[in-house]
């Protein structure tokens, strides 16, 4: 790959996945509306962190995150709130997207790509990538390509504004 290829896919990599921290920002605040006549502060801050953090694919960022999960019961309120997902449309597409565009922009060149997301760059898919999408399959939030047709970002910029409306819709007093 020569060198300006190289800064585009690193360019375009950071861009994505900038998008998908948008989204799940956006989504932990949709969960902390859902959850506030649920749990006290603390608590829902914490389960809607560690929900949204499951959804997308990522680790816990800081040790008290990571000792709220070291709790079995907390573990328990999370995998009892993340299963609940799958009947949140809203979330199921959010997320399915997201996991598609990462999926396909790591699997880029290694394998058919999505005709609609042709303007992804290979990224390199990893072992976490993989188990974070079949579990997101097994819990039935990750919805089939064709249940999200109207979704699929054409372009970067078209992703970037999907995550901005998301954004405001999150931040619609009625979400």
């Amino acid at each position: 790959m020569g060198l300006f290829k190289l800064i585009a896919a690193k360019r375009a990599k950071t861009q994505i996945e900038n998008c998908v921290k948008m989204f799940h920002i956006y989504t932990t605040v949709h969960l902390m509306k859902k959850y506030k006549d649920e749990y006290d502060g603390v608590t829902n801050l914490k389960i809607a962190t560690a929900v949204a953090n499951e959804l997308f694919g990522f680790q816990p960022s800081n040790q008290s995150e990571r000792d709220f999960l070291a709790d079995k019961l907390n573990m328990s309120l999370v995998d009892s709130e993340l299963r609940k997902i799958a009947a949140d449309s809203k979330i199921c597409r959010v997320v399915s997207v997201c996991a598609y565009v990462r999926s396909n922009a790591a699997a880029y060149g290694a394998m058919a790509i999505h005709p609609k997301l042709q303007w992804a760059v290979k990224t390199g898919l990893t072992p976490e990538l993989l188990q974070w999408v079949v579990k997101m399959k097994e819990l039935g939030i990750l919805l089939p390509d064709e249940k999200i047709d109207s979704d699929w970002p054409s372009s970067m910029d078209d992703f970037r504004r999907k995550a901005m409306e998301f954004k405001n819709w999150v931040l619609t007093p009625s979400s």
